[in-house]
C-alpha cells in the first residue's frame, strides 16, 4: 500500500527532529567510539584491524559535519595502513580517498587533490582501469579537479598523467 504524502512528510519530519536532537547519530557515535576502544585494548592501538573502525567512525563524524573530529581519525587510519601494508596497497587507497573526501567537503581542494590522485593511481595499478573502485576514485579525483575550476586542458592533462604514469 502506498503511504499518503502527509504520512511520509510526518515520518521525515520526525527523522529531522531526531537528527537535530542527536537521538539518531549520538548512539551510533557512542557505539563507534566503544568499538575502537575495545579493539585497541584487545589488538593494540596500531593494529591494522582497527583501521576500518576508525574509518567508519570518521565517516559518521563527517556525515554530521564534525570535520575537525573526523580528520585525525582518517589520518590515523591512513598512517596505520601505510605502516602495515606499504604505501601502494589498496587499503591505503581507501583511506586516501576518504581523507580526500573530507578535505573536499571542507573546501581544502589543494590538499585533497594529491591524495585523491594517489588513491586513483594505487587502484589503477593494483586493480586495473575497469574495476569499480578504480572508476569511483577516478571520478572523485575528477570532481576535485573540476571544483578547483582548472582549465579543461589542465584537467585532461592530469587525467592522462594518471592513466599513463612516467
Amino acid at each position: 500500500m502506498i503511504q499518503p504524502a502527509a504520512e511520509w512528510a510526518a515520518w521525515l519530519e520526525k527523522r529531522l527532529e531526531q537528527l537535530s536532537e542527536g537521538t539518531i547519530w549520538q548512539p551510533l557515535l557512542a557505539v563507534a567510539e566503544r568499538g575502537v576502544q575495545d579493539a585497541e585494548k584487545e589488538l593494540g592501538a596500531n593494529d591494522p584491524a582497527i583501521t576500518g573502525l576508525l574509518d567508519r567512525q570518521a565517516a559518521l563524524l563527517q556525515v554530521i559535519a564534525r570535520y575537525e573530529d573526523a580528520e585525525p581519525l582518517y589520518r590515523r587510519a591512513l598512517a596505520i595502513d601505510e605502516a602495515s601494508h606499504g604505501s601502494d596497497h589498496p587499503e591505503v587507497a581507501i583511506r586516501l580517498n576518504n581523507l580526500a573526501s573530507l578535505l573536499q567537503a571542507t573546501n581544502r581542494l589543494a590538499e585533497a587533490e594529491p591524495l585523491s590522485g594517489r588513491a586513483a593511481r594505487i587502484f589503477l595499478a593494483s586493480l586495473g582501469m575497469n574495476h569499480p573502485n578504480t572508476q569511483k576514485v577516478k571520478g572523485n579525483y575528477l570532481k576535485i579537479l573540476q571544483a578547483q575550476t582548472l582549465p579543461e586542458i589542465e584537467i585532461e592533462a592530469k587525467l592522462v598523467a594518471l592513466e599513463n604514469p612516467g
